[in-house]
């Protein structure tokens, strides 16, 4: 887990991520704060996330890492999604090049196997819809996608009874 020191805040929205998880809570629900841009390369993707928030740069910049990390250790989330399933298993063929630049963070994300940089693609264009549309398009299909935030906050996970069967 990302480590940060928090922040004092009279806003309803977290400043800054002490957890992965916080991070990604911050960043779905201050996605209309983030810009991202993704090159397609014949061996990967070059994408370019940044922020015009200063308080955002560093939960952007850690979640990032705090994610090459889970990576490169093999310590997946999200394998309900097929996308994320296929870049854990093949967490071996890729190789991530995380870059500081102003106001974010640029990452190469390369592969030797035609068949994992079509996994790498995959799960730009999956971040990118991240980045787009917040929470909705985080969640899983089963927690149906029109409530915002609701139900994604810290200490909010799928407790008994929940998340199966249709929204309300």
């Amino acid at each position: 887990e990302v480590k940060a020191k928090p922040a004092t805040s009279g806003t309803a929205v977290v400043d800054v991520a002490e957890t992965d998880h916080d991070a990604i809570f911050t960043l779905l629900t201050q996605h209309d704060s983030v810009t991202r841009t993704v090159e397609t390369l014949p061996n990967g993707v070059r994408t370019v996330t940044t922020t015009k928030d200063p308080k955002l740069v560093p939960v952007l910049r850690k979640h990032v890492r705090a994610m090459v990390a889970r990576v490169e250790e093999g310590r997946p989330i999200r394998l309900w999604d097929p996308v994320f399933q296929g870049i854990f298993a093949n967490a071996k063929a890729i190789k991530i090049e995380p870059r500081d630049i102003d106001d974010g963070i640029e990452v190469l994300e390369t592969s030797a196997d035609p068949e994992v940089v079509t996994l790498i693609q995959a799960h730009a264009a999956k971040v990118n819809s991240f980045v787009a549309e917040g929470h909705a398009a985080a969640r899983p299909p089963w927690a149906g996608r029109g409530r915002g935030g609701m139900g994604m906050g810290p200490g909010r996970g799928l407790g008994a009874g929940r998340g199966a069967g249709p929204s309300r």
